[in-house]
């Protein structure tokens, strides 16, 4: 906690509570501001009755004085030359960090002078350039938003005597530093991911958004994406958060909230996801000691509860009724609780203060667990996170938790399972395509007709131009009379990807190798033969494409027969690339989809004693 903040904050309050006013006489003389006095009288009445040191008392008035001056100066020099005065705060990464004096505090905070006409990126450099940012990059954050590089700072809500939050990041190479890497990382994971799970493309990885049920909700494509990648920075910044790394987490976070928004707020409203988002961000801007944000600070702590209320229920019956316990999220209200005491104490409500500390006191009693049964379920090869909120759902006792836990597990595993025949039947229905008059082809009545021994291909266009009429489907089967569509013509004009992998495997050229399955359609020996004929006779001749050849690499695509393979055209760096990503975001994302639950609540344990000291000590 930043108790050098919170002594000035103190004095400041009681000197607006007595309207004394530092820069005006007795405190300042008119025309020369650099001489002042401060009565004795003064310092001692509010050494008193603050308790709090003289030298203390002193040390502070003259530093609200001497700000106050110069936030008059510098409203002057913005009128006459339209310079604004920004107050810069730097986030410190050190935990326990206290500022005990003026001196350390400068270290950290001091005001920077700029037109508000200039953009982003040359505010970066002027703070880069005071900071003598070494190896490093900076995040700046104004009014709960990133600032960017590209907009001027009018534009982005800035204004003369504003407040800057500035995150010091480490360098990855010279031109961008680790977070930044991240999110595009993370953004390009999630879009792609997502995707595969529109097209039906379930090998390897992918996302889909589900409810608590595990029912995949239906989006609109823009309203999906912007969640998913909302969701995966939520997630990646939590994994910081997790290691205490607050100052890097903000960043993430608030690109995780700029995705959020732009989502209807009927969305929001409806699912806890944006409520837990907001409250991640008030928890590092108390656990970076930023108490310079209280008022976005209770903006988004107020959209939690209200979302929390709206999510849950009044009393919590909704998730309830849902989950069948709510012993779970009573986590996240005593935090929530926690901090709007703290907002409440910074505010100077000492009554609203202490009936927060202790709700938030009563809701941590109630959760916590002795480390011996967590120990004890952990040895058994259950996660924290099963361990822990099994033991919460059970009041403690290990034989309940196990059960809890065994009956979840067997509840993911059927939605799972469930989850993974969807996935197969929108395969399938993909795969067979729709009839003429547009609707799908009909899953079971083409099982049935293959299972009557009649070739896959011809049952699936068969239903297709019978609009799913099995009658009429066996006739035309019988007959060998099937019309074939033109979905089915193209279909001539694609080769499977297990050719031409066997055809480059021997040494031919891929485009070359495409060009003559497709003349042969698909006729391995016969497109071996033709390239063969092709080949050179001597190492230093070679064979062009042919007129033929290029017209079709430039009408056809490359698919698997008949199967879900990714398109094999696509290039394979930027593939490669993508892996890489996948492979570096995804272990920072959630493996347990309760993860966020998982609060052991010391550290909130550890607040909640800092503020009723402090509290007491205010009577």
């Amino acid at each position: 906690m930043d108790e050098r903040k919170i002594l000035i904050e103190r004095i400041r309050k009681q000197l607006l509570k007595d309207d004394i006013k530092l820069w005006l006489p007795p405190y300042t003389k008119q025309g020369d501001e650099s001489s002042h006095s401060l009565p004795e009288e003064l310092i001692e009445r509010y050494s008193s009755f603050l308790q709090i040191s003289s030298k203390d008392v002193s040390e502070v008035l003259e530093n609200l004085r001497s700000h106050a001056l110069k936030k008059i100066q510098g409203n002057k020099r913005f009128q006459q030359h339209g310079i604004a005065t920004l107050n810069i705060q730097v986030a410190k990464t050190g935990r326990n960090q206290k500022l005990t004096s003026t001196s350390t505090a400068d270290k950290y905070d001091f005001q920077l002078d700029i037109h508000l006409s200039n953009d982003g990126k040359e505010l970066r450099k002027s703070l880069m350039d005071k900071l003598d940012c070494r190896g490093e990059s900076i995040k700046m954050i104004s009014n709960g938003r990133l600032i960017e590089d590209g907009c001027n700072l009018t534009d982005q809500n800035i204004k003369h005597n504003g407040r800057i939050l500035v995150v010091k990041t480490a360098k990855l190479d010279n031109t961008e530093d680790n977070i930044s890497t991240k999110i595009s990382q993370a953004r390009k994971v999630a879009t792609t991911l997502s995707k595969r799970a529109d097209d039906g493309k379930y090998e390897g990885h992918y996302m889909e958004i589900r409810d608590q049920n595990g029912v995949l909700i239906p989006l609109q494509s823009t309203t999906k994406k912007s969640l998913v990648i909302a969701m995966s920075l939520h997630e990646l910044a939590r994994s910081y958060i997790d290691r205490k790394n607050y100052t890097e987490a903000l960043p993430l976070l608030f690109e995780a909230d700029k995705e959020f928004n732009q989502c209807d707020a009927d969305i929001l409203n409806c699912v806890d996801n944006y409520a837990n988002l907001c409250l991640d961000i008030v928890w590092c801007y108390m656990r970076i000691k930023c108490l310079d944000y209280l008022s976005d600070a209770e903006l988004r702590l107020r959209k939690c509860a209200q979302c929390f209320s709206q999510c849950y229920g009044q009393n919590m019956e909704r998730l309830t009724a849902i989950k069948g316990c709510h012993s779970h999220e009573i986590a996240l209200f005593a935090r929530l609780h926690l901090l709007q005491g703290v907002v409440a104490y910074h505010k100077g409500d000492k009554s609203t203060c202490q009936r927060l500390l202790i709700q938030a006191e009563n809701e941590m009693e109630k959760l916590m667990v002795k480390e011996e049964s967590l120990t004890q379920l952990m040895v058994m090869g259950f996660s924290s996170v099963e361990a822990r909120l099994g033991l919460r759902s059970s009041n403690g006792n290990v034989e309940k938790a196990i059960g809890y836990i065994m009956d979840r597990q067997r509840e993911r595993k059927k939605r799972k399972e469930i989850e993974r025949e969807e996935r197969q039947k929108k395969r399938k229905r993909e795969r067979l395509g729709k009839t003429v008059q547009g609707e799908w082809v009909n899953a079971e009545l083409y099982d049935s007709l293959v299972s009557m021994g009649h070739d896959k291909e011809l049952v699936a266009e068969a239903l297709r131009q019978s609009e799913n009429d099995i009658v009429l489907a066996l006739q035309n089967l019988n007959m060998s009379y099937i019309y074939f569509s033109s979905k089915n013509s193209a279909k001539k004009n694609t080769v499977s990807k297990e050719a031409l992998n066997q055809l480059t495997a021997m040494g031919f050229d891929a485009k070359k190798a495409k060009s003559c399955l497709l003349q042969h359609n698909g006729n391995i020996e016969r497109a071996i033969d033709e390239l063969s004929s092709q080949m050179p006779m001597s190492s230093g001749s070679s064979t062009d494409e042919s007129d033929l050849e290029k017209s079709a690499l430039n009408n056809m695509d490359v698919t698997e027969d008949f199967d879900d393979g990714e398109d094999i055209s696509e290039d394979d760096e930027d593939k490669e690339e993508l892996e890489k990503s996948i492979e570096t975001i995804l272990p920072d994302l959630a493996k347990d989809e309760e993860d966020y639950l998982n609060l052991s609540l010391n550290e909130e344990c550890e607040i909640l004693q800092e503020y009723k000291i402090l509290l007491a000590s205010l009577k």
